[in-house]
């Protein structure tokens, strides 16, 4: 009897090791396979010499990259081609409905807003989920590839040689106009091998010109604290932006300028940078496959890449840089459509409107034009009338019918006027 419980152990704990043995065989060959094809999706990028590029695979891109080379000959553009469908990339944008939309933009109406999540309002109240066109005209890259300011989104940013003084130029008309301030961001921009005026763009975005609330914070007991780059500064409201942004430079200790940038700098490239993500455009559009595509992205502004680029192409020209060797990335897709893909319509049809007075409220003009200095051809007394409201402008103008036929415009403002179903 105990020789046969001993074989059946025996038996027992042969089969236990076996089933050890190849769980970690799966293991080791999942972790092994998982590497591969991280690796192997990983972008496929190459400097272009004007003939290397697959033009039946990737159309008019050519024809704009060789325009811009014969004019600045220094300039070097690195092709990266992502391996990703052009269409796939722009379903994967446009997630995060009615809670957390990847992509917000802000001054816009019509087909420049999403039509799931509509007038919803999002971030400081300012920000509406951009629509499926919107994502996919920003995201064609071809559409920056021109000699103008909007090209610089696709820039590289690593460190570019440059002095105090020109760095101390580049900040006129900014909060960070200094010279000690051009020191130290020039300072940290090299030992980070990050681009200063990648950095000086960024900060602007994030505080524009006269500085942000969240550039110079002071807590209750007096000591000064900054978050220059808005790190951790979320919420839906200005109140709760700010709160946490002050929590997170307090548990940083981020109570100096330098101490802010060096920091902010290392976040970049550790959640961005060191992941391949080393442009404007990439910081925003996750479409490095190193590491996972649509993870790190930096902003939900959509428009964020053309304005940042914007404001570094004008930093680096005052600065007399625009002539130096500067390298570009610009990310390819597969299954790209032969036109670039257009701008949305700042109005829309999609339905019609009436629109009256608010009680309390008389007499507002209609124009022949959407301007205020427009002929005035009419008035809606009070809200015993309604007019029915066909095109709505990004401006805020709506394209009005009365009554009597009459087409005009009104500046649409909630304070005096509603929207009202159909009577």
């Amino acid at each position: 009897m105990y020789k046969i419980e001993k074989f059946s152990k025996n038996i027992y704990m042969k089969k236990i090791i076996s089933i050890f043995l190849i769980v970690l065989f799966l293991s080791i060959f999942l972790i092994i396979n998982v590497n591969l094809k991280i690796s192997y999706a990983e972008s496929k990028r190459y400097i272009y010499d004007g003939t290397n590029l697959d033009t039946s695979k990737y159309p008019g891109f050519k024809e704009r990259l060789d325009t811009i080379k014969a004019k600045h000959p220094n300039w070097n553009f690195v092709i990266m081609e992502t391996g990703l469908d052009f269409e796939q990339v722009i379903k994967a944008q446009y997630t995060g409905h009615l809670a957390t939309p990847k992509n917000l933009i802000q001054g816009k109406s019509g087909g420049w807003i999403c039509s799931i999540c509509g007038d919803r309002v999002y971030d400081t109240g300012n920000w509406k989920c951009a629509s499926e066109e919107t994502i996919r005209y920003y995201i064609d890259s071809r559409n920056w590839l021109v000699d103008s300011p909007y090209l610089f989104q696709f820039l590289q940013t690593n460190y570019l040689e440059t002095t105090d003084d020109k760095v101390y130029n580049s900040l006129n008309g900014t909060f960070l106009y200094s010279r000690d301030n051009a020191t130290v961001i020039n300072r940290v921009c090299r030992e980070k091998n990050a681009n200063p005026y990648y950095v000086i763009a960024r900060l602007i975005q994030e505080q524009g010109n006269a500085g942000g609330a969240t550039s110079k914070m002071v807590d209750t007991d007096g000591t000064v604290y900054y978050n220059l780059f808005n790190i951790g500064a979320s919420g839906n409201s200005k109140e709760e932006v700010y709160n946490n942004a002050l929590a997170r430079a307090k548990r940083e200790g981020w109570t100096s300028i330098e101490k802010c940038l060096s920091d902010g700098i290392t976040f970049l490239f550790s959640s961005y940078i060191n992941n391949k993500q080393n442009s404007i455009y990439l910081n925003k559009f996750d479409v490095e496959t190193y590491g996972g595509v649509y993870v790190r992205q930096y902003m939900q502004n959509v428009e964020a890449p053309k304005s940042e680029g914007t404001s570094m192409y004008n930093k680096m020209k005052s600065a007399g840089l625009l002539d130096e060797k500067l390298t570009f990335i610009i990310p390819v897709y597969e299954n790209m459509q032969s036109t670039t893909s257009t701008s949305p319509d700042s109005r829309t049809e999609a339905y019609p409107k009436n629109i009256r007075v608010k009680e309390g409220h008389s007499n507002v003009m209609i124009r022949a034009g959407r301007s205020t200095t427009s002929t005035p051809i009419g008035k809606i007394a009070d809200s015993s009338v309604v007019v029915l409201s066909v095109e709505r402008y990004s401006d805020g103008w709506h394209r009005v019918v009365l009554v009597d036929g009459t087409t005009g415009y009104v500046k649409f403002n909630s304070s005096y006027l509603e929207e009202i179903d159909d009577l």
